[in-house]
């Protein structure tokens, strides 16, 4: 821009002369013989005058020009500037607000879950008792043995049929001679009750305690001083 200010008053300073100046050139011109007649020689000053003035004018006005362009460079560049500023600007601000809207969400669960806690706190964990069994209960009691049993079991189809042996635990031995006495109502109540069971009744293990259940109270009812504990199966084969 400084060059070009100098340039524009060297090529005015020389104009500015060449203009106002005319009778120093034609002085000069007159030092010097020349063919051409004065109106001749005084046009021809006149047409290099204007053809200066008029380069002069393009030059300015080519300059001008320039100048324009610059000046409208400038000015995108700094609208470019002041728009890039404005959106680093709103996106600081977008994640200003996302990050305190995080926090807050956070903090109100931390707050909340924390009153839930106070509010409905766990129960208490109850000791687990170890109850102790006793003695008796872990000791076999006499055993009194039964003959094998083999039985017809309720069928709608094919014949099924029972192979079972059976062990009565008894409380005492002073029970051994009543069962001597009642063995043979005590095998018919185990054959009726062996006998009104089905398959699917007998196969599953709920089913098989459900059985000795079953013949423990009825052996039980027939008793007058001891007492059937409990019911053992030491063969169980169904066909």
């Amino acid at each position: 821009m400084y060059l070009k200010g100098l340039e524009k008053n060297s090529i005015k300073t020389s104009i500015w002369k060449i203009v106002h100046l005319p009778s120093e050139t034609t002085k000069k011109s007159n030092s010097f013989k020349n063919p051409l007649p004065n109106k001749k020689k005084n046009l021809f000053t006149k047409i290099y005058n204007l053809f200066l003035v008029k380069l002069y004018q393009k030059k300015g006005f080519a300059m001008a020009e320039e100048d324009k362009k610059e000046e409208n460079s400038e000015e995108k560049n700094e609208n470019t500037q002041e728009s890039g500023n404005k959106l680093i600007l709103i996106i600081i601000v977008i994640l200003l607000l996302l990050l305190l809207i995080i926090g807050g969400a956070v903090a109100y669960f931390l707050l909340t879950s924390d009153d839930t806690a106070q509010e409905n706190p766990p129960p208490p964990q109850e000791e687990k008792k170890v109850e102790k069994k006793s003695t008796e209960a872990l000791e076999i009691g006499p055993i009194y043995p039964l003959d094998p049993f083999t039985v017809n079991l309720k069928s709608s189809g094919a014949t099924r049929y029972l192979k079972c042996t059976i062990n009565l635990e008894i409380d005492a031995p002073e029970t051994q001679p009543e069962l001597d006495k009642l063995k043979p109502a005590i095998r018919d109540i185990i054959i009726r009750i062996l006998s009104s069971k089905t398959v699917p009744e007998i196969s599953t293990a709920k089913g098989k305690d459900k059985l000795k259940e079953e013949i423990r109270k009825n052996v039980n009812n027939i008793l007058s001083t001891g007492e059937i504990r409990n019911v053992y199966f030491t063969a169980f084969v169904i066909q």
